[in-house]
């Protein structure tokens, strides 16, 4: 057999596939992406194709890996498909081999580092090529994206002859139970279709045919349709939705809902649901979910790595300002925006600390039983507005930096850390 690699960087190795290959006697070539490598003409002659991972994303921009072509090797890899190829897709070769195959990879609400398990379904178990792994196994993760689904995708929520519905099997199991619908305009038009026989029937009906009662769920959909009607109205009135006169608030739901059907556009869809419209985010609220987030952060860091988080206070003029508060300050201005919401949040502290602080760790060596201080200071000057010749005033974006140093404590000093912490 014809085994053939794309490999994007000297540290993704093939490791395991190599040896399993060599082991074999099969017959081995390779795309060495890093070192410039052009990418076959054709598939001809290829049994095996195996896409290995790296730092890249699908939608790398090419600055800062300018020898990586996502589109390239996605044109290859759908010409493997059309072939009627075996493809493998590790870290970012899966998330390649989902857009191939006509899905959207998203990034991942939390960046996963470090050594997590996985749990096998009921399908999983009954797979004869992995259910060798037992019901758990622990692996390391590294990943920041999610290789997306395609549009007959479907099938996985109702399932078919060969597999359980993920969403019809859950409910028959557990009747009473709620059902979240997160960011509903994304799904595919057949998806709606499918949650309009759950509201207007009360149930679905399975790939095999049964009958699943939904009568005794609740379900609640998000979705951002609206939202830049919501925030001008927001900025143009001053008013949260709850200050609104009755007359106002009745034509604002009239806009929301033609909104609604047009994206929809399906108006029997759109009126089977209660429609509530959330206050845009206020800084009160975004500092509170921003509180929320690091305690629950620095409280993981804690626990499970041993590391303590030392902001550095800073100096305007002859006043101190708490080094917690302002990099706080700092996460609601950069990791908040109009158009997101939060929604970037926790992307943002893992790019300003929490992939920073683990580089460092990593080429410390770190042991189980060591704990590490980390400070963490910011440089430049916060976003303000200033006066501007005859146009008035102008807005100067947060430009700030992060600055990182994790330092090991020495163990006869533990407790001193302890205590104060």
């Amino acid at each position: 057999m014809n085994i053939h690699f794309i490999l994007h960087e000297t540290f993704e190795v093939p490791g395991a596939y190599l040896k399993w290959a060599q082991d074999r006697g099969h017959n081995i070539t390779s795309t060495k992406v890093y070192e410039e490598e052009v990418l076959p003409e054709t598939v001809e002659g290829i049994d095996f194709l195996i896409v290995m991972g790296g730092p890249q994303s699908p939608d790398e921009d090419r600055q800062t890996f300018p020898y990586y072509d996502p589109n390239a090797e996605i044109a290859f890899m759908q010409k493997a498909i059309a072939a009627d190829i075996y493809i493998v897709g590790v870290c970012l070769g899966a998330q390649l081999l989902s857009v191939a195959y006509g899905g959207k990879y998203e990034h991942s609400p939390e960046r996963e580092i470090g050594v997590f398990p996985i749990t096998l379904t009921d399908d999983g178990l009954a797979d004869e090529h992995v259910k060798g792994f037992g019901t758990t196994l622990n692996t390391g993760h590294w990943h920041g994206d999610m290789p997306g689904l395609t549009d007959n995708a479907v099938v996985r929520l109702i399932g078919n002859d060969e597999r359980k519905g993920d969403l019809t099997e859950k409910i028959k199991k557990n009747p009473y139970s709620l059902v979240l619908l997160d960011e509903l305009e994304k799904a595919h038009p057949d998806v709606w279709a499918l949650y309009l026989q759950m509201l207007d029937d009360g149930h679905l009906t399975d790939g095999r045919g049964r009958k699943i009662n939904f009568k005794n769920t609740f379900i609640i959909a998000t979705s951002n349709v609206g939202h830049k009607r919501i925030k001008d109205k927001y900025i143009t009135s001053g008013q949260t939705f709850t200050e609104m006169n009755k007359t106002d608030y009745k034509e604002f739901m009239k806009d929301m809902r033609d909104e609604l059907i047009k994206i929809f556009k399906r108006p029997e869809f759109i009126n089977r649901w209660k429609i509530e419209v959330t206050n845009i985010l206020t800084k009160q609220t975004i500092d509170k979910i921003v509180y929320s987030k690091m305690a629950v952060h620095e409280s993981s860091w804690f626990k499970e790595h041993h590391i303590l988080i030392n902001y550095e206070d800073v100096m305007d003029g002859d006043q101190t300002i708490d080094g917690k508060k302002y990099f706080y300050e700092y996460l609601s201005s950069v990791g908040v925006s109009p158009e997101d919401g939060a929604r970037p949040l926790e992307r943002t502290i893992d790019e300003v600390l929490t992939d920073e602080i683990f580089e460092q760790l990593y080429f410390l060596g770190r042991k189980p039983e060591d704990y590490f201080m980390v400070d963490v200071s910011l440089s430049g000057h916060a976003p303000g507005t200033f006066a501007y010749g005859n146009s008035g005033r102008k807005t100067v974006q947060d430009r700030r930096q992060t600055h990182i140093t994790v330092k090991p404590i020495p163990p006869e000093e533990y407790g001193n850390y302890l205590l104060t912490s």
